[in-house]
């Protein structure tokens, strides 16, 4: 049911009678008295009405590289892990380079 919010769907019709598993209208003496009144009715709607909500605009994947300080840090990252690469074929030819042994290229690393 589409309507105002949690509240559409409720209500109020009396008290819940424990013993018959039946709901009582009226005061809740058995009698069938039809002026029972909804003690919600005068209460203030705080939730916003379901069709009064924007439909959420669709995320933007690209968003966060629009900051600057995030793109100068990811080429920063960008530069230091070529150089470490860089720097860790250099010394594994030159040890390879030094000694001519593959076991001393395997347990440098």
């Amino acid at each position: 049911m589409r309507g105002r919010g949690w509240r559409s769907g409720f209500h109020f019709t009396g008290e819940y009678s424990h013993g018959t598993g039946k709901a009582q209208s009226g005061n809740g003496d058995g009698s069938d008295s039809t002026s029972t009144q909804n003690p919600l009715a005068s209460a203030p709607n705080f939730m916003p009405d379901v069709e009064t909500h924007a439909p959420n605009p669709k995320p933007d994947a690209y968003a966060v590289l629009r900051n600057p300080d995030l793109r100068l840090y990811l080429t920063g990252r960008l530069i230091a892990i070529i150089g470490q690469q860089m720097f860790t074929m250099a010394l594994g030819w030159e040890i390879y380079e030094r000694t001519g042994s593959a076991l001393a290229l395997a347990s440098w690393g």
